[in-house]
């Protein structure tokens, strides 16, 4: 936990082995999300850093080892793995295709299944190199 957050912050507790980093007055909702993503195997990023990762990223050569079946999604998941990438939270997305949260869920679940990745930060790794 952090009172401000700081990429460098970040990556010191990443190379620490920590598994979340979040923002010490986050709300009950987002420390309970923080914790679900940690003990499935996730990483928890804040948005904001994530999408100063994906940033930093998007502007190197880097190619991740695994394949990405991208035809296996549906035009939908498509569209929501297109604004997933960029750092938006499934709020943020939701909002963008105008549909609910609940059912930016159920198609990251299933985008996750298709794609065999576990997270937000491997699917990007995943479709960044792709």
């Amino acid at each position: 936990m952090t009172n401000e957050l700081e990429i460098n912050q970040l990556r010191t507790a990443l190379e620490a082995g920590a598994r979340g980093y979040v923002e010490a007055l986050a709300t009950k909702v987002i420390i309970e999300q923080v914790l679900e993503t940690i003990c499935s195997g996730g990483i928890w990023l804040p948005g904001q850093l994530l999408s100063n990762l994906v940033g930093a990223l998007s502007n190197t050569s880097f190619k991740y080892a695994s394949t990405c079946e991208l035809n296996l999604l549906t035009k939908r998941e498509r569209q929501v793995v297109d604004i997933v990438v960029t750092g938006a939270t499934n709020k943020q997305a939701a909002e963008s295709l105008n549909i609910t949260e609940r059912t930016i869920k159920e198609h990251m679940g299933s985008i996750f299944n298709k794609l065999k990745v576990r997270d937000r930060i491997q699917l990007m790794l995943v479709v960044k190199g792709h």
